[in-house]
C-alpha cells in the first residue's frame, strides 16, 4: 500500500476502531446524522435553537389537510421530510415518515413532507401510491430549503416540544430513535436546555476518553486482526438489534421479508473460487459484498473507488468484497438479443481478470465468483437473481444478510452505519482492540 494509503488507513483504524461513527459535535445518545464537512458543522449550530417558524407561514400550497401554523406545533414533537416526487429514494422515505406518524400518533406527533420547488403538480398523487396521511406542503420559492440549508431529498428533521430543532438532517436508520426521544418528553424536558447539553457534553467526553487512550506512537496496524479476548457473540445478542429496515416490496423481492414483511435473515453462502489479493479476515467484522464483471462497465466504473474508500476508512470494523460474477448472472438483459452467450470459465475471464489486478492496487478484496453463490444465499430464500447494478449487500458478524440495495443510495450509508454501530460481534471486537492496545502500553 503506498505510504499516503497506509497512514490514511492507521487514521481511519483510530477513528473507526475506537469512536462511534456519528457527526461529532452534539452528538446525541445513537442518533446517526447525514452530511460531512461545511454543512454538518453547520447543521449542528442549527441544532437546540428554536425552529425558524416563518417557513410554515411561506408554503405556496397543501395537501391532505389545512397549512400548518407555527401555533399548531405548540407544545408538540414534530418530523419533517423533504421529498421529491421524481427523486424515487425521497419518495420511499414518505414510507417511513407515514410509519413515524401512525406509532407516534398517540403522542402527538405532527409529520410533515415539504416538497420541492419542482415536481408539485404530481406531488399528491405520488403521497397518496405511498399510503400518506400527513400534510404535504410545497416549498415553492424555498424558503424551507435556504434556511435549513438543505441540499438534496430525501432529509429528516426532527423538533422538540419546546420548538427546538433537535436533530437536523438525521440518518433514516436513526429517524425512530429521534421522534422516540422527542415524543417521550413534556415540554419542561424539552426545555431544559442544560440538562440536554450535559449529556451531549458528557458523551462526548466519553468518546474523547476513549480516542485519548490511544498512544500516538503506537502502531495500529501491529493489532492482530482478531485480538485475544475476542469471543463471538450468542445468537440471542444478534435477535436484540433493530437492524436496517427494508421497503416491503424490496426487501421481498430481494428475499430479505417474507410476504406478510417479516425478516426472514438468509444466511451468507459465498464461495469463491480465488481471491485478490489474499482472503480477507472477516471475524468480528461486517462484510460489503458487491458484484462486478469487466464486461459490465456500471458494475465497477467508479465503484472501485468508492468501495477502497470505504475499506480504508472502516478499516477495522468493515471487510468490502468485489465478487466478479458471470455476466450472464450479474445482468440477465445482456443475453436477450438473441445467440448463444459464450460459457464463462476462470479460463474464460482469467485474461480479464488479470488485467484489472495487474494494473491497480486496491485497499479492498476482490473475489472470483462466477456462478454467483453469494446470490443463492437469497434464491434460497425466494428472492430475486436479478441483483442491482451497483449494489451490495451488507452482512452481519453472525453472517446474516441485513440488507441489500443501490450503493449511489443514501440508504446504503445508513444501513452501513446502523449495522456497524449495532453489531455485537463489532462491538466485542471493538473492545478486545481497546484491550490488546492498553496491554501493550503497560
Amino acid at each position: 500500500m503506498p505510504p499516503i494509503k497506509r497512514a490514511l488507513s492507521i487514521l481511519a483504524i483510530a477513528a473507526v476502531c475506537l469512536s462511534p461513527s456519528v457527526s461529532p459535535a452534539l452528538a446525541g445518545p445513537d442518533i446517526n446524522r447525514e452530511s460531512v464537512g461545511q454543512r454538518r458543522a453547520d447543521l449542528d449550530k442549527m441544532e437546540l435553537q428554536a425552529f425558524p417558524a416563518a417557513v410554515w407561514e411561506s408554503q405556496a400550497s397543501w395537501a391532505n389537510g389545512d397549512p400548518l401554523k407555527a401555533a399548531d406545533l405548540d407544545g408538540k414533537p414534530a418530523l419533517i421530510v423533504n421529498w421529491a416526487s421524481w427523486n424515487a429514494a425521497s419518495v420511499r422515505a414518505l414510507s417511513l415518515a407515514q410509519r413515524m406518524a401512525d406509532k407516534f400518533a398517540g403522542q402527538g406527533l405532527v409529520v410533515v413532507g415539504l416538497h420541492h420547488p419542482q415536481g408539485w403538480e404530481s406531488a399528491a398523487e405520488t403521497a397518496k401510491t405511498k399510503g400518506v396521511k400527513f400534510r404535504i406542503a410545497h416549498d415553492k420559492d424555498s424558503a424551507y430549503r435556504k434556511a435549513l440549508k438543505i441540499d438534496h431529498e430525501p432529509e429528516y428533521y426532527v423538533i422538540d416540544r419546546a420548538g427546538h430543532l433537535r436533530y437536523a438532517s438525521v440518518s433514516s436508520t436513526s429517524v425512530e430513535d429521534a421522534v422516540s426521544e422527542v415524543s417521550s418528553e413534556t415540554v419542561a424536558q424539552a426545555g431544559d436546555l442544560p440538562r440536554i447539553l450535559k449529556e451531549r457534553a458528557e458523551q462526548e467526553q466519553a468518546q474523547g476518553r476513549r480516542t485519548a487512550s490511544i498512544r500516538p506512537d503506537f502502531e495500529l496496524q501491529s493489532i492482530p486482526a482478531v485480538p485475544p479476548g475476542y469471543s463471538q457473540p450468542a445468537e440471542a445478542a444478534y435477535k436484540a438489534v433493530r437492524w436496517p429496515t427494508m421497503e416491503k416490496e424490496v426487501g421481498k423481492a430481494f428475499g430479505l421479508l417474507d410476504n406478510d414483511g417479516k425478516a426472514l435473515e438468509p444466511k451468507l453462502a459465498f464461495q469463491p473460487i480465488a481471491w485478490y489479493p489474499k482472503k480477507p479476515e472477516t471475524t468480528g467484522r461486517v462484510q460489503v459484498i458487491y458484484f462486478w464483471h469487466p464486461e459490465v462497465h456500471r458494475s465497477y466504473d467508479k465503484v472501485f473507488d468508492q468501495m477502497d474508500l470505504l475499506q480504508e476508512q472502516r478499516a477495522r470494523d468493515v471487510v468490502v468484497v468485489g465478487a466478479l460474477i458471470g455476466a450472464k448472472v450479474l445482468d440477465k438483459n445482456r443475453n436477450q438479443n438473441g445467440g448463444q452467450p459464450q460459457e464463462e470459465t476462470f479460463e474464460v475471464l482469467k485474461r480479464k481478470w488479470e488485467s484489472f489486478t495487474s494494473s491497480r492496487s486496491y485497499s479492498h478484496a476482490l473475489a472470483v465468483d462466477i456462478a454467483g453463490s453469494c446470490l443463492t444465499s437469497l434464491n434460497q430464500q425466494g428472492g430475486s437473481d436479478k441483483f442491482p447494478i451497483p449494489g451490495a449487500m451488507i452482512v452481519s458478524t453472525d453472517g446474516t444478510v441485513r440488507w441489500i440495495g443501490w450503493i449511489n443510495s443514501f440508504d446504503f450509508k445508513s444501513a452501513m452505519d446502523r449495522v456497524v454501530e449495532n453489531d455485537p460481534g463489532v462491538r466485542n471486537r471493538r473492545a478486545a482492540d481497546r484491550a490488546y492496545i492498553e496491554a501493550q502500553k503497560k
